[in-house]
């Protein structure tokens, strides 16, 4: 059994969230389950009984309210990694702490709703489903692994999706994850954004069977995984305006 979570901002609603929705419905298998974490309830329709709270995430409402206010915390005013074309925008997203939390703190709250043995997967609420997803895709993709992810060679990994199967340890992994915000240890850290979080905690998680459907990938790598034949990202404004990838070629 599979559960798909997610969320987005009421802006993000608008922007790509209700594709989002849409699509999955449209053409994820009935069985797949879903949970998409808001802050206030959506206009439109969230399927499959979906809808979620972002406050009932542990710490979320804490560590938002305790940092919002901090510019730095938000990416908005000058750390010591900032390069100059960071300031000349007067935005970087590597430090933009406050944004990215939201990601590492709802897949711990989305376990806490399944049993060990199903498998939970994330997706960027900016995926969006050209094609009918065959059943058990994500089972499949993960295999006997214990988490599988978009890895890169030349930077971060591209966490617009990433899947476990649930049990003792992976909760561990996925409980690591929220704690590096809920506890500000992030901001300890080199860069304090969801992808970089992300590899933190995957690379001292030696107890965990990892799989990286993109060994050699670089780049916008969606186009390099199995995701490609059934989804799209739409990762930053150019493919949002163009409602697809141009890496696309399918669909």
């Amino acid at each position: 059994m599979t559960t798909i979570c997610t969320g987005f901002n009421p802006k993000g609603y608008e922007d790509y969230g209700a594709n989002f929705l849409e699509s999955f419905d449209q053409y994820w298998p009935k069985a797949v389950r879903l949970q998409c974490y808001v802050e206030t309830a959506p206009n439109g329709f969230v399927p499959r009984g979906g809808e979620r709270s972002l406050w009932t995430c542990r710490g979320a409402k804490e560590f938002i309210e305790r940092n919002s206010s901090n510019l730095q915390r938000c990416g908005r005013a000058p750390t010591p990694g900032w390069r100059p074309k960071d300031h000349s925008r007067g935005y970087s997203f590597k430090w933009d702490a406050v944004k990215f939390s939201r990601q590492c703190f709802i897949p711990e709250a989305a376990s806490d709703e399944l049993e060990d043995g199903e498998v939970l997967a994330w997706f960027d609420a900016d995926v969006v489903t050209f094609r009918p997803v065959p059943g058990e895709f994500v089972e499949r993709t993960l295999g006997g692994y214990d988490l599988c992810y978009l890895g890169r060679l030349n930077m971060h990994s591209e966490i617009g999706f990433w899947a476990v199967r649930l049990s003792q340890k992976t909760r561990a992994f996925l409980a690591s994850l929220a704690a590096l915000y809920r506890d500000d240890v992030i901001f300890t850290l080199r860069e304090w954004h969801s992808a970089f979080a992300f590899d933190y905690v995957r690379s001292k998680a030696e107890y965990l069977s990892v799989y990286t459907l993109t060994p050699r990938g670089m780049g916008h790598v969606w186009f390099q995984s199995p995701l490609a034949q059934y989804t799209d990202h739409l990762k930053g404004e150019r493919r949002k305006l163009m409602g697809k990838s141009p890496e696309r070629k399918i669909g």
